[in-house]
């Protein structure tokens, strides 16, 4: 059992010396004014609550797409344009697992 206070660590997989195994993946989502730290410690949490010990291959992509609303500004025609977050993260737990399973 680990203790409440551990923190779940952000590493980069090629550099991971010691077994371990991939217990989850998590799928997270924000908006334009979203932090991505806040949403980093959300992922974290969200590890910590499933027994991880670090999380893996954090990954952030960046989604533009129109709304479907536009507005005529003299000559110009303006699109409402929407911004979204998609971040993804494996979570990991050391032990009986492997050294680099990719």
């Amino acid at each position: 059992r680990k203790p409440n206070d551990y923190g779940v660590e952000i590493l980069d997989s090629r550099n991971i010396t010691r077994p371990y195994k991939v217990i989850a993946v998590i799928y997270c989502s924000g908006g334009l004014f979203d932090n991505d730290n806040d949403i980093v410690d959300r992922i974290r949490k969200e590890a910590k609550k499933l027994g991880g010990d670090a999380l893996i291959d954090l990954d952030k992509k960046t989604i533009s797409y129109f709304s479907g609303s536009a507005v005529k500004v003299l000559d110009f025609v303006l699109f409402d344009t929407i911004v979204d977050t998609e971040w993804e993260a494996k979570v990991i737990a050391w032990g009986n697992g492997e050294v680099n399973p990719e």
